[in-house]
């Protein structure tokens, strides 16, 4: 089963507009809706005329049932009802979104949390919360921003080709944006209708994780190499005693002798992901590297 929230519980509606999102005459209306400029979601919206893709936590939904139509056909699925604004900014709703609660708890005095926020979140994320802020354990974006500058700075046209989503020369507005100030003024140099600032904050993971082209496409044909045991219970340990399609691991230093050629390139991105989150924490004790390879996964009682 697979379960997830969104602006529409009308699961019928969901399954039959997903069904419709590869359809060819809808492909072929996107890609002309496309040529014209338009947005990636816009351009989906007007090809299926359907505004349910307005909304970012059902076209999420469809996304999950379009995957799982084509590659798990017998999934379940289970949409929970999405009541508050997915970019509303006041905290003070019933179910704040996910942009009020990291804009408050990245500026409000670590006391203020509980009191703000304790009848939206359960007490023992609260009490993370606060333990990670108060500590500096959490992400200083504007230190991302500057290692994904740099590193647009020192590409070249050809090398910047190589990554995902860098088509249509678009490689050239990002060089040329480089050269300004900072990260943010880059990106608001090169946003439009159809390079949105989502796509162009994956455009800059995909380069400073180094993740090309050529490595998308093999990885979409292959799928996962392994998976990562993070925390498991009693029943987990029974599960784990069992076969299991791909790798499952619990040791991260041990992978790489688990793994084809294929699976030591994604753990190494994994590694590098973790890495470089540390590199940006507030905190500058907790930026120390490879912590991925002190990681025990936790027992859950």
């Amino acid at each position: 089963m697979l379960s997830f929230g969104s602006e529409t519980t009308d699961l019928d509606q969901l399954i039959h507009t997903a069904k419709r999102m590869d359809c060819e005459s809808t492909q072929n209306e996107l890609r002309n809706y496309l040529i014209e400029g338009l947005s990636y979601g816009t351009a989906f919206r007007k090809a299926l005329g359907s505004e349910m893709l307005n909304t970012p936590n059902a076209l999420l939904g469809l996304e999950y049932i379009r995957a799982g139509l084509k590659y798990h056909s017998n999934l379940e699925y289970i949409p929970i009802q999405r009541t508050s604004d997915h970019h509303n900014q006041n905290i003070d709703q019933e179910l704040p979104s996910g942009t009020a609660l990291r804009q408050f708890i990245t500026i409000a005095n670590p006391l203020d949390i509980y009191s703000t926020l304790q009848t939206a979140i359960p007490t023992p994320i609260l009490d993370d919360m606060k333990h990670r802020i108060t500590s500096g354990h959490y992400v200083d974006y504007s230190r991302y921003y500057n290692t994904v500058h740099m590193l647009s700075r020192r590409m070249t046209i050809n090398e910047l080709e190589r990554f995902v989503d860098f088509t249509e020369g678009i490689e050239h507005l990002w060089l040329k944006a480089a050269q300004q100030p900072s990260w943010e003024s880059a990106i608001e140099q090169i946003k439009s209708k159809r390079y949105t600032y989502a796509r162009l904050q994956r455009m800059g993971a995909y380069l400073t994780l180094g993740i090309t082209k050529d490595l998308i496409n093999i990885v979409m044909q292959d799928g996962p190499q392994y998976a990562r045991l993070l925390a498991f219970n009693d029943r987990g340990r029974q599960w784990l005693r069992t076969e299991h399609d791909i790798p499952v691991i619990q040791k991260w230093a041990k992978a790489p002798t688990q793994l084809n050629n294929l699976g030591k390139s994604m753990h190494h991105i994994d590694t590098l992901a973790t890495d470089i989150q540390a590199l940006c924490f507030h905190n500058e004790e907790r930026r120390v590297g490879h912590t991925d390879y002190t990681y025990t996964p936790q027992y859950i009682k």
